[in-house]
């Protein structure tokens, strides 16, 4: 066949794999039988540029595909040609794609829109001569359509896959964190082709019951890795197993900022993680988790390629990260739902059943007594009888307060409003807090005529709490100002001021919160309590659209504030709860 019907012959074969462009496969072993063909090569190739690196995608005869990408900057004819954009003839072929030094090479650069896409290059015995040149950089114009055909294609598959994966993740309501987040490892890594997956959470944001969420609530200064996937052939990245955010790094930076991390070269790239670089990961794309305020953690995927991850992976891993997000924060409110619910349990059942054996206790006190007045019993028998029936009222008014307590967290403490007057109430409450200390008096201003409409019980209880934790909390004695003055037409003020140990600054913003107690420990055993008193308050205040706070500094007693308004307003979760 003479050359002038051999040439049409070979390209035909060339663009004939162009008419199914569903796959590149057929098109490039095409191509590559013409080059062989026009150019009576040994062989011929087709490199594609992964970022600064080139990976062999094709040859003809077929070749180990595994071979490593070489770097660009490391030379050879390849690389020169996609540098300089010229088709390159070397005599001897410098290039880590040909086994056999001494065989003259052709190549010349796949360049699409501007764009260098890969190289295109075959070689012989015999040097290639220039007029043989013209052929190779046309067929390199079909191999250009080839792999912007390939790389279209396959933009389409990853995107499809991408958009199945978040579609079947929007359908999951409710998630057990550990082996959720090892699946999500694995999915992730099979969807984006990478070589290792990781999911690293802060230790606040791990459940208990895995046994690696033991540091108090609030501490986010490491990440540990819940969730791993990586390809057979790739090394355990020995240093990910734990992140130590307060040491800095790439990572840590990711998660604090909460803004995604991309390396396209880790062995370019003196500042990626050493330990990923150590196991030969070129390229990184970390996305934090994001949290209510700071991240939850971060994913982490990483690839043996270089700048294997564009602006499409970047932006379903956030997606991703996203709903993870999300499903993480629902399963920590379930976990506290359940949490409060076997609390309210508990203190339920306890609270009863304390109550009924207390009860019995202060039944057969009162029967000692009155057999005691009738016997005539000596003042220091008496003494006992009497010590016994206040610690069981003592122990009655904290069984009562563990039962407001699951009242207040069930949304069930409903309040019974009526008009009354409050001075009144003060007054009577002083004397019941009187009978039972002899080191303390009593200062009380009481405007008259103050007259409220409130929860009566409710507002003994907090005068009672606010008294008892005067006495409490000045265990030398002294004097306790009590004070109740109208401010307006609209709003009263009670006030209750100590002189005892003081509260420290940092410990004001602490004394209305649950089982709180101030310097635990400087008070006597008799006033030891479960440090609810003050929160009850609060919440009892806070429920009739009133305010409490305090005022103090160490050493220097303590003035407990309360403004209320005439006519107590119910708020909403108390109306619903009611």
């Amino acid at each position: 066949m003479s050359a002038d019907l051999e040439i049409p012959a070979y390209l035909e074969h060339a663009l004939a794999g162009l008419r199914d462009a569903s796959e590149v496969g057929p098109t490039l072993n095409g191509l590559l039988s013409a080059v062989r063909g026009l150019l009576s090569a040994e062989s011929a190739y087709i490199l594609r540029r992964q970022g600064n690196a080139l990976a062999l995608m094709a040859a003809d005869p077929p070749s180990d595909t595994t071979v490593a990408p070489a770097a660009i900057a490391d030379g050879g004819s390849e690389a020169r040609a996609v540098t300089t954009g010229l088709t390159v003839i070397d005599r001897a072929a410098r290039s880590p794609f040909v086994p056999r030094p001494e065989l003259a090479l052709v190549a010349t650069p796949i360049i699409v829109r501007g764009e260098t896409l890969g190289v295109l290059a075959a070689t012989r015995p015999s040097l290639f001569v220039p007029s043989e040149v013209r052929w190779l950089r046309i067929l390199a114009q079909v191999g250009g359509i080839a792999l912007e055909n390939a790389r279209l294609l396959e933009a389409e598959r990853r995107r499809a896959r991408y958009g199945e994966t978040v579609g079947a993740l929007a359908t999951i309501e409710r998630v057990d964190v550990g082996p959720f987040c090892q699946r999500m490892a694995a999915v992730i890594n099979d969807v984006m082709n990478a070589d290792l997956t990781d999911v690293m959470l802060s230790r606040s944001s791990v459940p208990a019951a895995t046994g690696r969420g033991a540091t108090p609530a609030g501490d986010r200064s490491e990440l540990i890795r819940l969730g791993e996937a990586r390809r057979e052939d790739v090394s355990i990245a020995t240093g990910l197993e734990s992140i130590d955010v307060m040491r800095g790094g790439a990572f840590a930076a990711s998660y604090l900022t909460s803004a995604p991390y991309r390396c396209a070269d880790a062995r370019e790239n003196p500042k990626a993680p050493a330990a990923l670089r150590n196991v030969g990961i070129r390229s990184i794309l970390a996305v934090p988790i994001p949290g209510d305020d700071l991240a939850q953690g971060l994913l982490i995927v990483a690839s043996r390629q270089p700048s294997a991850f564009d602006a499409d992976d970047a932006a379903f891993l956030r997606l991703i990260a996203e709903r993870v997000g999300l499903l993480l924060r629902h399963a920590e409110v379930e976990r506290e739902r359940a949490r409060t619910s076997a609390r309210q349990e508990f203190l339920t059942v306890v609270s009863h059943e304390l109550k009924t054996p207390v009860a019995v206790i202060k039944a057969y006190t009162e029967v000692l007594e009155r057999r005691g007045e009738v016997a005539r019993w000596a003042d220091r028998d008496r003494q006992i009888v009497d010590r016994i029936q206040d610690q069981a009222d003592r122990m009655l008014a904290m069984i009562e307060q563990l039962l407001d307590l699951q009242r207040l967290e069930a949304g069930r403490l409903t309040l019974d409003l009526s008009r009354f007057e409050l001075g009144d109430l003060v007054r009577r409450s002083i004397e019941a807090i009187q009978a039972t200390t002899t080191r303390h008096t009593f200062v009380t201003h009481v405007d008259e005529g103050v007259s409220v409409r409130a929860d009566r019980r409710r507002m003994e209880e907090v005068l009672t709490n606010l008294l008892d934790n005067a006495v409490k909390y000045a265990p030398g004695g002294g004097s306790i100002a009590v004070e109740l003055r109208r401010e307006n037409s609209d709003s009263i003020l009670l006030s209750v001021a100590d002189q005892g140990i003081g509260i420290a600054s940092e410990d004001i913003e602490r004394v209305f919160d649950r089982f709180y107690q101030v310097g635990a420990g400087t008070f006597s055993r008799g006033h030891v309590g479960l440090g609810l008193g003050l929160y009850i308050v609060h919440e009892i205040i806070e429920r009739h659209g009133g305010r409490v706070w305090v005022e103090s500094s160490p050493g220097h007693g303590s003035t407990f504030f309360a403004r209320l308004p005439v006519e107590a307003g119910v708020i909403d979760e108390v109306t619903d709860a009611a």
